[in-house]
C-alpha cells in the first residue's frame, strides 16, 4: 500500500474541489447544495386518491387480487 503526504492529500482535494466547480460552473452549489423540491398539491391529491382506490386482497388460495376501485 502506498503512504501519501499531506500535502498531496490537500493537493488532491484541491484539485477535486476545481474539478467540480468547473464541471458545476457554481460554487455556491457545490459548497451548500440547499435546493428544496416539493411535489406539488395537485401531485399529492391524485397520490392520495389513489391509495384510497387501489385494492389489493388475498384469496383463499393465497393468491392476490389488485384492482383500482372506480
Amino acid at each position: 500500500m502506498q503512504d501519501f503526504t499531506l500535502n498531496e492529500l490537500a493537493d488532491f482535494s484541491r484539485q477535486e474541489q476545481d474539478f467540480l466547480n468547473h464541471l458545476l460552473k457554481n460554487n455556491r452549489m457545490v459548497e451548500t447544495p440547499k435546493m428544496e423540491i416539493a411535489p406539488s398539491k395537485d401531485s399529492l391529491d391524485r397520490i392520495k386518491a389513489y391509495n384510497l382506490a387501489y385494492s389489493v386482497r388475498k384469496t383463499k388460495n393465497n393468491h392476490t387480487i389488485e384492482m383500482v376501485l372506480n
